[in-house]
């Protein structure tokens, strides 16, 4: 049932209003079961005011002129990014994502990039184009894009400030697959490689710099022996050296299981020969005794507006760290540079040149899937030859 208020121009839901200057605004009046609703549409053509009708009809209650009120904008600040890093880095079991604290250090590196190129934008449905501009021939790019690609996984899965139908990064920005350059370099070494290069750098460890300290540290030798042990990431390494254990066994193939927290999250387990346990056993004693050190500098640490920034634990091992190191041994034995990510590489293409299945491989490198193993670890192994005629 509709009315119309005595002394108005009528309309065919309500009545109209007209303003000093004669401009109309459409009023719904409607008598309904005893209810009276009268509420203004906001619309100044009867065709508007009509659509409004029709969203009132649909749940009179909750009607409000123009739709809902839109959500307050999304914005990259410092306060947003803090949150973001603080989730990052704690722990799942505290409902966080539990990165560790080198990643977490890059996240806050890259988004403190992002923030001057996406001042402004609503992160809502933000135009992709606004996102891709910015990423044109920058440098780390796709770390750039996993970071912004996280906070928006973050924004829709945990803090809920958005819907998925409103992330412009959801299958239209792609982190950068490997190019077939990087897939075509060799990267691995033979062991008699590796065995000839640790020899000269033992002897580098006995020679002494200007400043009076070894030209190449034992303690980074420990550290490359545990690579070509176990074939980890070098950061599985960081963080093996600070919170990894080990567990000594007795079996044919092996001394001591080393137990690392994969970069997925998951434990890690690593058997590895005597050397290598002694080797990692070194590596891990050395953490321990400088942990009330670290503890005491951490107190110490300046805090920052933003994130504290990534701090290393005293006596830890460094992935940077050996990198340098090991780059200048090299120069200093000139031999080409030897990045310490490729024992990986050398170790995947060792096990299957020797026999050993693509599955067992991929499970001694902690990959979720064989195809990886297959795609970038042992692109250069003896492909299997099966019975042929000649």
């Amino acid at each position: 049932m509709s009315g119309t208020k005595r002394g108005t121009e009528k309309w065919a839901y309500g009545y109209v209003r007209r303003n000093k200057a004669g401009k109309p605004s459409y009023v719904i009046y409607q008598k309904v079961l005893g209810r009276v609703y009268e509420v203004s549409t906001r619309a100044k053509t009867e065709a508007a005011a009509e659509a409004e009708y029709r969203r009132f009809e649909a749940d009179r209650d909750a009607y409000s002129p123009g739709g809902p009120k839109k959500p307050d904008g999304v914005y990259l600040t410092p306060d947003l990014a803090t949150e973001f890093l603080t989730w990052s880095a704690a722990p799942k079991e505290e409902g966080g994502k539990g990165n560790g604290a080198r990643w977490v250090h890059y996240q806050s590196k890259y988004l403190v990039w992002w923030e001057p190129h996406l001042k402004g934008i609503d992160l809502r449905n933000a135009p992709i184009e606004k996102i891709e501009g910015p990423l044109k021939d920058t440098p780390s790019r796709p770390h750039k894009i996993e970071a912004i690609k996280a906070l928006y996984s973050w924004l829709v899965t945990v803090r809920r400030a958005i819907k998925p139908t409103e992330d412009p990064t959801y299958r239209t920005l792609k982190v950068p697959q490997a190019k077939a350059a990087q897939l075509k370099k060799k990267k691995a070494m033979a062991p008699a490689d590796y065995f000839e290069l640790r020899s000269k750098l033992v002897k580098l460890s006995t020679t002494l710099s200007k400043a009076g300290r070894p030209v190449f540290s034992p303690y980074w030798i420990d550290c490359l022996d545990v690579l070509a042990g176990t074939g980890w990431h070098v950061s599985e390494l960081e963080r093996f050296s600070s919170e990894g254990t080990i567990q000594k066994v007795d079996h044919k193939d092996g001394a001591a299981i080393l137990e690392v927290i994969h970069k997925s999250g998951s434990v890690h387990r690593t058997l590895v020969s005597k050397p290598v346990f002694e080797a990692a056993k070194r590596i891990r004693d050395r953490a321990t005794e400088a942990a009330p050190r670290h503890e005491e500098a951490k107190r110490r640490e300046r805090k920052t507006p933003a994130v504290r920034p990534f701090v290393p634990r005293e006596g830890t091992f460094k992935g940077d760290a050996l990198r340098t190191a090991l780059q200048r041994a090299c120069d200093a034995l000139e031999i080409p540079r030897l990045h310490p990510g490729s024992f990986r590489h050398s170790i995947a293409t060792h096990a299957i040149d020797q026999g050993a299945e693509i599955k067992a491989t991929s499970d001694f490198l902690g990959h979720k899937s064989s195809q990886t193993t297959k795609k970038f670890y042992a692109t250069f192994a003896v492909p299997s030859k099966v019975p042929t005629f000649t």
